[in-house]
């Protein structure tokens, strides 16, 4: 199963995951392991979270995505009470894809706010 991937500088340690539940993967032959990955959101949340898996699938039936020259309801009530747990009920909230496009995003606010206080 390894040789069709390659990921340069790292071995591919677990070969063939071929379920998870929570926060455990498990191999072809029953094997258990803790997914520490961190990588994506369901290593937070747990693999087969029912609760996230009826939200996403109903969500997924109204409004799977609606890009950034849109709003529903959804997003709108998402965003308020973001910044309502942040105390900054008079913001503005932007939703990005990851933690890249997050810090690329705080670069460029940074930058606009520099540019105007140098100005």
């Amino acid at each position: 199963m390894s040789r069709l991937l390659w990921y340069p500088g790292h071995e591919l340690l677990l070969k063939n995951i071929v379920r998870a539940e929570n926060c455990y993967l498990f191999d072809s032959q029953g094997k258990r392991y803790v997914d520490l990955e961190s990588g994506v959101w369901c290593t937070a949340i747990g693999h087969g979270n029912r609760r996230i898996l009826r939200t996403i699938a109903n969500q997924s039936a109204r409004i799977a995505h609606t890009g950034f020259g849109y709003s529903n309801e959804v997003v709108e009530e998402a965003a308020k009470e973001i910044l309502s747990l942040l105390g900054f009920e008079g913001g503005k909230c932007v939703f990005l894809c990851s933690g890249s496009e997050a810090v690329e995003y705080g670069v460029r606010v940074a930058q606009t706010v520099l540019d105007r206080l140098c100005s």
